[in-house]
């Protein structure tokens, strides 16, 4: 049996718990991902990915070396922790034991628009697993980008990006504030 990982600093962990809340994803310009197959898409996406955290014992599945290996491939840092930080910063209920943390994209950035593609707007949906169903959906279908507008979901919750299985890595996703921008 393995030794149990280094415990994270309280500031380190303060840090990523943080990253549950909206502002804070806002004002840091940063996100978490959870599970493997969202953390594989966007290392082989090649996003900006800063951090794998994989729980005790996920580091030893076939999934979690994929992922390591993908990490390692693409200078990501990798840090193992005990299982029980992976389940305190998961939104999930059953959290599969791998997180990442990613680096938002710049909200000034001007709308992904592509006058020959098909751009999917989002207005007014609440619901994050309808919105990450779409962005999958759009993912799949081809489309150039998919906007979210004014009352809708932020495009970062952590249930919109479980949902969208990593097809926010596949195309552009952006907010806007109205859909008549």
């Amino acid at each position: 049996m393995h030794p149990p990982p280094p415990p994270l600093s309280k500031a380190r962990y303060s840090d990523l718990r943080g990253l549950r809340d909206k502002r804070r994803r806002q004002a840091e310009g940063r996100f978490l991902i959870e599970g493997f197959h969202v953390v594989e898409e966007a290392l082989l996406a090649a996003a900006p990915v800063e951090e794998v955290l994989l729980g005790q014992g996920a580091a030893k599945t076939f999934a979690g070396e994929r992922i390591a290996a993908a990490a390692r491939g693409a200078g990501v840092r990798i840090t193992e922790v005990v299982r029980q930080v992976v389940e305190d910063l998961s939104d999930a209920e059953t959290p599969q034991g791998v997180l990442a943390v990613v680096r938002s994209p710049d909200p000034a950035a001007p709308l992904p628009l592509d006058r020959d593609g098909v751009a999917v707007l989002l207005d007014g949906i609440q619901d994050p697993g309808n919105a990450g169903a779409v962005v999958r959906a759009a993912d799949a279908f081809g489309c150039s980008s998919v906007i979210f507008g004014k009352g809708t979901v932020e495009p970062l919750n952590p249930k919109v990006l479980r949902a969208a299985q990593g097809s926010h890595f596949h195309l552009p996703v952006a907010a806007c504030g109205d859909a008549a921008e």
